[in-house]
């Protein structure tokens, strides 16, 4: 198995051939199943396929994650109560469930306006997972030492909280869009791996899209693996990896 490369193809038939237990950070994507146009998969499946798709990859996942590895699955907020108990019965375990929130959601007349998507991060072990959020830099500055000045703050701060309201969704006139349905922004992805990865690890993405995610681990120094069964996905990754910069696509 070669590192820092996109396989392009069925994410199940390439994970096939990866060795057991290769990945230490598995970052996942996954279509939302509501609609969105890409150019290479079907994102209104009936329910009960679409779900079968993903208890499928999650298996998958499972077998190439190290043991002290964690998955984050970005997901749909409808989806995480199947999802949650999904993972549970493949044997992972529960860490946290992040609220990535922003301003700006897909326009709604009849109900609310969605405004948030969830990271569910589970992992093999709780005893041995990999976290890094008491690192001295993604330490944020807590409310007694910005509101109450309060003398027990810790001055390094606190780590970071489960909502992340900080880091907003990418819209087409934003400079890192590239024109592909649900692009996450750098700032998101960079700090996932931070969070739960170390220096040198291998950061998966089996369903990279337009490889955020894998430039993200490339600029912080962790190898990187990408599967997209798009070639057109492919191909705006792989110019963004060679080239390490943003605005590269629009369509």
């Amino acid at each position: 198995m070669q590192t820092d490369r996109i396989y392009t193809g069925d994410c199940l038939d390439i994970l096939s051939k990866f060795s057991s237990g290769c990945a230490h950070l598995i970052s996942a994507d996954e279509p939302f199943n509501i609609g969105l146009p890409y150019p290479d998969h079907d994102d209104s499946l009936p329910e009960p396929e679409y779900l079968d798709g993903l208890r499928s990859r999650f298996r998958a996942y499972r077998r190439v994650l190290a043991p002290s590895g964690s998955l984050v699955v970005f997901i749909d907020p409808k989806h995480l109560p199947p999802v949650g108990v999904m993972l549970a019965e493949l044997g992972f375990h529960w860490r946290n469930t992040i609220v990535w929130h922003y301003n700006f959601g897909r326009a709604q007349e009849t109900k609310l306006t969605p405004s948030w998507t969830a990271l569910l991060h589970v992992v093999k072990d709780l005893a041995y997972c990999k976290f890094r959020g008491a690192d001295p830099d993604l330490r944020i500055p807590s409310a007694r030492q910005t509101t109450y000045n309060d003398g027990r703050a810790n001055p390094e701060g606190k780590v970071l909280p489960d909502v992340w309201s900080d880091i907003p969704r990418l819209t087409a006139n934003h400079p890192e869009w590239c024109g592909y349905p649900t692009q996450l922004p750098l700032a998101l992805t960079d700090r996932v791996i931070r969070l739960f990865s170390d220096p040198g690890d291998l950061v998966l993405d089996p369903m990279c899209g337009t490889g955020t995610s894998l430039l993200s681990a490339k600029r912080l120094g962790r190898h990187w693996l990408g599967i997209d069964k798009s070639p057109v996905a492919v191909a705006i990754a792989e110019r963004r990896l060679s080239n390490e910069c943003v605005p590269l696509f629009a369509s």
